[in-house]
């Protein structure tokens, strides 16, 4: 307990700018941390709290907790170092996009560094992470062993955005991907489409067991000829598959694409083949990157709060333990243009276009 003659809030105060000027930290503990830790009252601790932000000490931040601005002028140039891929792609752009905007918001600095996956230079890594206070790393870096290896050797914390780092040691934010395309999956069955062909990589562990659930629940199995496999997909990706798919004959409602970028290169091919969507075609992705409402016709997808995804990144970052923080999102179904009920009128083969040509 906090005796003294000097109000409580006041005392408080003091202690709080020690443990600033001593520790430097970017986040407070919270409201009930504090209260236990310094043995007050809750109304205590607000006082002294709104006394701080009052004097530019600290800022209440939504979503994140009670950051710290002034701090020793010897952490006054440090900075949040995002590390991707060199062929990082829309799905990681996107969410790292909003995460430049948020730190920017909350007036806190960050370098962008693209790294070599099997070959970093381990020299400019150094003296990036000895001047960062944190480390967000992409889908593609987060399973590097050998980036992984020099972050480790220089005692960084990353945090991989939007995927389950494969380390131990590492914390993550992702969201819950056979969730979603659970979701997906149901909610083609549920507009009474069962001939349903399948786009994607088999092989991630994170398509096909949602999508399985979704079928078995309903006493389906997916048809194998309607599946095609590939490990990488992009725009140029979903087409080709798309005009295998039209060439095989096969009968087919709907199409769960593997993201919304290969789902992009899939309409244009259906596009071209003369088949409306969702008229004749349903057609769904994943990701829900900010394109994709503004496709031709707008994509039917899913994915986490990308913005509570990328605070609880920035409140890890800036915690002050180093345990690893494992963080799961649930999916969010977005629901657009691209599905429609299944008539049932015609099950004849569709068209498969002459073109095999798509533009990059």
């Amino acid at each position: 307990m906090l005796n003294s003659t000097v109000p409580l809030y006041e005392k408080l105060k003091e202690q709080l700018l020690e443990h600033i000027e001593k520790n430097a930290p970017r986040l407070l503990p919270g409201e009930n941390e504090l209260v236990a830790h310094y043995g007050v009252s809750r109304t205590t601790v607000r006082r002294a709290l709104r006394d701080l932000s009052d004097a530019g000490v600290i800022r209440p931040v939504q979503g994140l907790g009670t950051l710290v601005l002034k701090r020793r002028k010897n952490h006054s140039d440090r900075f949040i170092l995002l590390l991707v891929a060199k062929n990082w792609g829309m799905f990681a752009q996107d969410i790292f996009s909003r995460l430049v905007d948020t730190l920017s918001h909350f007036q806190l600095s960050a370098i962008l560094c693209m790294v070599d996956l099997t070959n970093p230079d381990e020299e400019r890594l150094r003296y990036l992470l000895e001047k960062s206070e944190g480390v967000v790393v992409d889908p593609w870096v987060s399973r590097s062993e050998s980036v992984h290896a020099v972050i480790q050797k220089y005692n960084a914390r990353p945090v991989a955005l939007r995927w389950i780092s494969p380390f131990p040691e590492d914390s993550f934010v992702t969201e819950d991907v056979p969730g979603g395309y659970y979701l997906l999956t149901r909610h083609l069955l549920d507009l009474g489409h069962r001939d349903i062909a399948l786009l994607c990589n088999q092989t991630d562990g994170l398509h096909m067991p949602g999508i399985l659930r979704a079928f078995r629940e309903a006493g389906l199995e997916p048809d194998p000829t309607l599946i095609i496999h590939e490990n990488d997909w992009d725009r140029k990706t979903g087409y080709h598959a798309a005009a295998r798919l039209l060439e095989s004959g096969r009968f087919f409602s709907a199409v769960i694409a593997h993201n919304d970028i290969s789902a992009l290169g899939i309409m244009e091919k259906l596009h071209q083949a003369g088949l409306r969507i969702p008229q004749d075609i349903s057609l769904v992705g994943s990701d829900n990157i900010a394109d994709s409402e503004d496709y031709p016709v707008p994509l039917t997808t899913f994915g986490g709060d990308h913005q509570r995804m990328v605070n609880e990144t920035i409140a890890i970052l800036l915690r002050e333990h180093n345990a690893a923080v494992r963080t799961t999102f649930p999916p969010q179904l977005i629901i657009r243009q691209s599905t429609a009920p299944f008539s049932g009128e015609n099950r004849k083969p569709h068209p498969a276009s002459s073109h095999h040509h798509v533009h990059s």
